[in-house]
């Protein structure tokens, strides 16, 4: 590739790579066949200082935190306030720099955006309610952003877990209201998030989403709610892939909807 783009290093895939170091190269592998007028670009520390020791024929470009911020307030997209999609953009906009596209392009690019479906997709707001599918956050890692950009979450987390993934959930305790646990794997959710706020072992969708109503129903303050489904695990112990669970959870949401369920 004449641009080639490594965003981002997580625990995940371990089950297939074996261990942290084999993913790490495999991720690595995209400099491979760059050569000396082609450009690599990275914004995390550790692996600039990896990307230095494997001594690559492509120039490095350093994407950093602040590349976008001239234009920050010009963003019109709530897609790309999530921070992973923030990251995202910063490395699209150094591109377009190395490209020579103007600011005034890449806005008008940028703010027509249509984002893919299940990636932190607000679908419908209504009464004060937000509703969010995040069904493709099939880890607790990618789980952390939605859990980052709503407040007064009532979660509905559970699937498949990725194997030995580690991940501090105390940060975000201010944030969620009551999660509920579904699938196949509530011990191991048990486990992640007993300290971190009120939980309930609603086991379907369907019936998160029917308890949720009831506990709103029974709450004195009127706040500004987000009703999030973020599995942080693969789908696959009950729906086919992650495309029909957030098809599934959003078409009940709807159907509650018109029924009144949540006021």
């Amino acid at each position: 590739p004449d641009h080639a783009l490594l965003i981002n290093l997580s625990r995940d895939h371990i089950d297939w790579h074996k261990n942290e170091s084999n993913y790490q190269k495999s991720k690595f592998r995209i400099f491979l066949n760059q050569n000396r007028g082609d450009f690599a670009y990275l914004e995390n520390k550790l692996l600039i200082k990896e990307f230095i020791k494997q001594k690559y024929k492509s120039k490095l470009i350093h994407v950093k935190q602040n590349d976008l911020k001239k234009l920050k307030n010009k963003i019109l997209i709530e897609y790309f306030k999530n921070e992973a999609n923030y990251q995202n953009l910063r490395f699209a906009f150094k591109i377009s720099k190395r490209l020579k596209i103007s600011d005034t392009n890449f806005l008008k690019t940028i703010n027509n955006f249509k984002p893919l479906k299940h990636r932190g997709e607000i679908f419908m707001k209504k009464k004060g309610f937000l509703f969010v599918n995040d069904s493709k956050a099939t880890s607790f890692d990618s789980a952390r952003n939605s859990l980052s950009n709503f407040k007064n979450i009532y979660w509905i987390l559970g699937g498949i877990p990725k194997s030995g993934e580690k991940i501090n959930l105390e940060k975000y305790r201010g944030s969620i209201k009551k999660i509920y646990l579904i699938g196949k794997n509530i011990k191991f959710y048990k486990k992640k998030i007993k300290r971190i706020s009120k939980f309930q072992v609603s086991k379907t969708i369907s019936n998160a989403i029917l308890d949720i109503s009831r506990d709103i129903k029974k709450e004195k303050k009127k706040l500004i709610r987000t009703i999030l489904l973020c599995p942080a695990g693969s789908s696959y112990d009950q729906f086919n892939n992650f495309e029909n669970r957030g098809n599934f959870f959003k078409n009940k949401i709807k159907s509650y909807v018109k029924k009144k369920y949540f006021w």
